[in-house]
């Protein structure tokens, strides 16, 4: 969008466009004369531009401002405040976002750019053309599409003094005849070639620190990625603390004594430590002997449980706690607002206690419930009478 009576009027015809479009600029027609100056100033440095000057109003020219979009190999996108509200820029700036050729220049303070767009590093043309501005927006050119063969990026303000002087050095010397003429020619071409390729060392390097910059300096990528991370954190932490406790199930606590009815019930002489009605208790805890009856599946085969609530039978300090009533009153009956279910409907008694016999060899091995001291005790320990 340069002169358009030169880069799509008299060299090229409105609807033919240039053999090579380097920049495209994007703006709000109130801004032409704010943007002649910085395509005045691309144009000298060597970069073919298209812009629609001289398009009269109403007459935008879709189909040819389409083909200049595809053609361009950058985009600059002038924000001000005109530019911001109008629906063309918007279109123009998200083509060249898509492409990722897009570069944002902002001609006024506190602008709210479209959400789109902040992601990306701005260049500040608030004060005027200054050098420091104009030396950003040349990196970030090069650093997209390289320098121009033959060229350099923008010196500093030393090496434009000296490019001074050495300009008025080679006019002296041209003065001097046809033969230094031809000879300075021959030296500065043989120079061009060498700057030619650290110019294009350089590029290659810039465009790598430009694309390292822009991701750093990403406006909103950093504070949702954080706001990521402590969402996951605060959503895995009760897992882990869950995971990483002994046992999962709270502080370790004496279970409420049995009702009236289980008080009296306690394992039938001899079972606990007799290897057939542990094994007949493995089966039925395994649902090996009644399909509908399977402990394993919450408390797993080995007693470490792989249901969340279900008990750890292997937690000695805790099972320690349960006399071989409250173990058959919990079986029997479930346990409130858990998801332990009453079994005496699908057990018989004889087999609820087959399987207290198994279960207890998880974190009670060799123990059984001793009345009289109300405690567990190695199997075989009298039962004293106070």
């Amino acid at each position: 969008m340069i002169d358009i009576a030169r880069t799509c009027g008299q060299d090229y015809g409105l609807n033919r466009m240039p053999k090579r479009i380097d920049i495209f600029i994007s703006y709000a027609r109130e801004d032409v004369l704010r943007i002649k100056p910085l395509a005045e100033w691309l144009e000298s440095h060597g970069w073919s531009l298209w812009w629609d000057e001289k398009i009269q109003p109403g007459k935008r020219f879709p189909k040819v401002i389409e083909e200049a979009l595809d053609e361009a190999r950058c985009v600059i996108v002038v924000w001000s405040k005109t530019s911001i509200s109008s629906d063309w820029v918007q279109t123009e700036a998200a083509e060249g976002l898509r492409r990722e050729v897009l570069i944002p220049v902002i001609l006024d303070e506190n602008l709210r750019i479209p959400l789109q767009f902040r992601q990306l590093q701005t260049v500040n043309l608030t004060e005027s053309l200054s050098h420091q501005s104009l030396q950003q927006l040349d990196q970030a050119i090069t650093g997209l599409i390289g320098t121009l063969p033959g060229t350099e990026s923008i010196p500093s303000r030393a090496q434009q003094t000296h490019q001074v002087h050495r300009s008025g050095t080679a006019e002296n010397k041209a003065s001097t005849g046809n033969t230094a003429r031809h000879n300075e020619k021959d030296q500065s071409s043989r120079s061009a070639e060498i700057k030619g390729s650290d110019v294009t060392q350089t590029g290659e390097k810039k465009s790598l620190l430009s694309f390292v910059v822009q991701i750093w300096l990403l406006q909103e990528f950093w504070p949702k990625l954080l706001y990521f991370v402590v969402f996951v954190v605060l959503a895995i932490l009760p897992i882990i603390l869950i995971m990483s406790s002994d046992e999962g199930e709270g502080p370790i606590v004496p279970p409420p004594p049995p009702p009236a009815e289980y008080a009296d019930k306690h394992m039938p002489a001899g079972w606990w430590n007799d290897e057939k009605i542990i094994e007949e208790g493995r089966q039925i805890f395994i649902g090996a002997k009644n399909i509908d009856v399977n402990c394993a599946s919450c408390h797993g085969k080995d007693g470490k449980p792989v249901k969340a609530g279900a008990r750890d039978f292997r937690v000695t300090d805790r099972m320690k706690l349960y006399s071989d009533s409250v173990w058959f009153w919990r079986i029997s009956e479930g346990v409130p607002n858990t998801k332990m279910k009453p079994w005496k409907s699908k057990l018989p008694e004889e087999d609820r206690w087959k399987v207290i016999a198994y279960e207890r060899t998880f974190g009670l091995k060799g123990q059984e419930w001793n009345q009289a001291m109300e405690k567990w005790v190695p199997i075989g320990v009298a039962n004293p009478k106070n």
